[in-house]
């Protein structure tokens, strides 16, 4: 990997007081003064250049006895929902052990290519540093891969939120004459009990259209066949709302199958909602 630049021991001293002193009970066991100054300058490498709307990310591996050998990640970002649930998913997913997770937020002040000045004033970011189970050289440049392409998802769906939550509340207006009890649901939904990660429009042909939040990086959310049959379920005209699940797998805050809200508008093209339903709609009566 690339090398960064060493940050000054302020700096340096900086970071491992967050990282410490922001800990809850049992993160910093066995941590000592020297090891944390080991996290703190590990830290400070990937987060001395971040330029803007970047992700620094750093992974290496740590000697040791055998069996007490581990890796260690660090990513940074600007502070965001998401991050340490989508991340975690995705490490455990691939059966890696996390066996320490530190995630202080941190005010940092950067110049404008992104090199950090000082800690306590500026933009909020996110530091996240994991202790890892040991995997080679290529299981660690496909992990850096894959984490990369989920924090741009995160960042995506992040950004593009309140245009997907104001383009559910417009269909909702579009069905009231038609099927108020439908516009009724997705007024539920945008209410806090959707979590909206994409967004965007099928024309009658099947093009995807204004792809918003995750649906930018990667359209499919069905095998073939399954898509062609929940486009056709909406052809029948009495029908202007159809809830389903995705093959896909959300990149973002749970790594389970996406929740879909198709709606069909007057025009004869499909607004897709792609997202998650909260714990809170699912234990909401269906009344």
């Amino acid at each position: 990997m690339t090398a960064l630049p060493r940050l000054p021991k302020t700096l340096v001293d900086s970071l491992r007081d967050v990282l410490t002193m922001s800990a809850l009970p049992g993160e910093t066991q066995d941590l000592d003064r020297r090891k944390q100054r080991e996290v703190a300058e590990f830290v400070a490498s990937a987060a001395a250049v971040r330029p803007p709307r970047t992700t620094a990310i750093k992974i290496e591996s740590v000697g040791g006895d055998a069996g007490q050998r581990h890796m260690r990640l660090a990513t940074i970002n600007e502070d965001m929902p998401f991050l340490v649930d989508s991340l975690s998913g995705a490490i455990a997913e691939r059966g890696i052990a996390i066996h320490r997770l530190l995630h202080p937020i941190i005010k940092a002040e950067r110049d404008s290519k992104g090199k950090l000045k000082q800690i306590g004033e500026g933009d909020p970011e996110s530091i996240i540093y994991f202790e890892l189970d040991r995997i080679d050289a290529r299981g660690r440049q496909e992990l850096v891969r894959e984490l990369k392409r989920i924090l741009s998802d995160v960042r995506a769906a992040v950004t593009d939120w309140p245009m997907m939550l104001e383009q559910m509340r417009s269909d909702a207006a579009t069905l009231d004459k038609r099927d108020s009890e439908s516009a009724a649901l997705l007024r539920f939904l945008a209410d806090n009990n959707f979590t909206l990660l994409g967004h965007a429009h099928v024309d009658p042909n099947g093009r995807l259209k204004n792809a918003l939040g995750i649906l930018r990086n990667e359209t499919a959310l069905w095998q073939k066949d399954a898509a062609e049959a929940a486009v056709a379920h909406l052809a029948d005209e009495s029908r202007t709302v159809l809830i389903l699940k995705a093959d896909r797998i959300s990149p973002v805050h749970r790594r389970v199958p996406l929740d879909v809200v198709m709606v069909r508008l007057p025009d004869g093209t499909l607004s897709v909602h792609a997202g998650l339903w909260t714990s809170e709609a699912l234990r909401t009566s269906a009344q």
